[in-house]
């Protein structure tokens, strides 16, 4: 469970940005968006809002940084202008904080590109298990004792490779602890953007996925859930391909027509039949082929979802109301950071408010 994340000098992140999964209210409605861990209650299902160029999907873009330090490139990936145009010391810091079974792992870090890394250090309940300078070449190791990796030779640990993901692929599981179960999160983390569109060769490869795991009949009932009323039938082509159609008296291929609302809930629904283990999942302009009905739906869709955290960033206001979420899991992102409608105003607010009226009359814009 992500539970703190900040990043600084980050594309237009000049200064720094924090956001805290835990800051949440006593509020007796809706509580399904948030998951509990503990005594804690954490943010499960978060709508980030903010204006044009204001960094949204950049923030997904940040936060899945953490990927690359554990060998795992992104079709999002970017190195272009990765450093933010203003900065003076050319470094991008990130700092993560994750929850595991009553344990407390931080992951922070400093680098010139995606995979120029300067300094990292990870530290478990408040003890520092490494702190290594790549500049330097300087190590502090004396907490590695407490995930079994004392044994490591350091001779194997590569230019470019973190000692993170060193420690994790050369350490067995069960004694990494904690650690691990960072390491296993980051892995299963997913995000769904617009990078692809609707290209239909992209279309045609999730379409082949559904197939060929014979998901083909669940990907209808996910279809009807969300008032899609299609039957999907695979045919074969006359080269011997497997062809998904939709079903009626002349069959119609569906990657070559299925509309781009449709396309968006199969994108979705790939992701839900790849990733079994618990996660996070960050969709951008997640409703921007919705019809709004639709997105309530999904949104429902995404809070079932168990023990998953989900980041949407969106600009359907329909949606900031306290029908299906609340104020505490409503984010506004501007240049001065993020904050959610409850920390953005000192209104108290309860269920019976109109938080779209609000928002739009510029009642969280402090």
């Amino acid at each position: 469970m992500l539970t703190y994340f900040s990043v600084e000098g980050y594309r237009n992140f000049a200064t720094k940005l924090t956001w805290n999964f835990n800051d949440t209210r006593d509020y007796r409605f809706n509580s399904d968006a948030l998951i509990k861990c503990g005594d804690s209650s954490f943010v499960k299902c978060a709508l980030v809002y903010g204006r044009n160029a204001v960094g949204k999907t950049n923030l997904g873009n940040a936060i899945f940084d953490i990927r690359a330090n554990f060998g795992m490139v992104d079709s999002v990936s970017d190195e272009r202008n990765y450093v933010n145009a203003d900065s003076e010391t050319g470094l991008v810091s990130f700092e993560y904080r994750f929850f595991f079974d009553g344990h407390e792992v931080s992951y922070s870090y400093s680098k010139r590109g995606r995979r120029d890394i300067a300094w990292e250090q990870i530290a478990m309940d408040g003890s520092v298990v490494f702190d290594y300078d790549h500049d330097s070449s300087l190590m502090r190791e004396d907490g590695l004792s407490a995930i079994g990796a004392t044994t490591l030779n350091w001779a194997f640990l590569s230019d470019g490779m973190t000692v993170a993901q060193y420690v994790c692929n050369n350490t067995p599981m069960e004694a990494l602890g904690a650690v691990g179960e960072m390491y296993r999160f980051v892995r299963n983390m997913g995000i769904i953007s617009d990078a692809f569109g609707s290209d239909r060769r992209f279309v045609s490869t999730l379409v082949g996925r559904v197939i060929e795991a014979g998901k083909v009949s669940e990907l209808e009932a996910f279809l009807h859930r969300f008032g899609i009323d299609e039957h999907l039938k695979v045919h074969q082509s006359p080269s011997g391909d497997d062809v998904l159609y939709f079903e009626h008296r002349r069959p119609v291929a569906f990657a070559e027509n299925c509309s781009s609302g449709t396309i968006a809930l199969l994108r979705l629904f790939n992701y839900a039949m790849t990733i079994h283990e618990s996660s996070l999942l960050f969709i951008d302009e997640f409703d921007a082929f919705y019809h709004h009905d639709l997105s309530e739906h999904v949104i429902e869709y995404l809070k079932e979802l168990p023990r998953r955290q989900v980041i949407c960033a969106s600009h359907n206001t329909d949606l900031f109301s306290n029908k299906i979420m609340r104020p505490d899991c409503l984010f506004i992102l501007s240049r001065s950071g993020i904050t959610s409608a409850a920390n953005a105003t000192r209104r108290e607010l309860r269920e019976g408010h109109n938080l779209e009226k609000l928002y739009k009359a510029g009642e969280f814009d402090g």
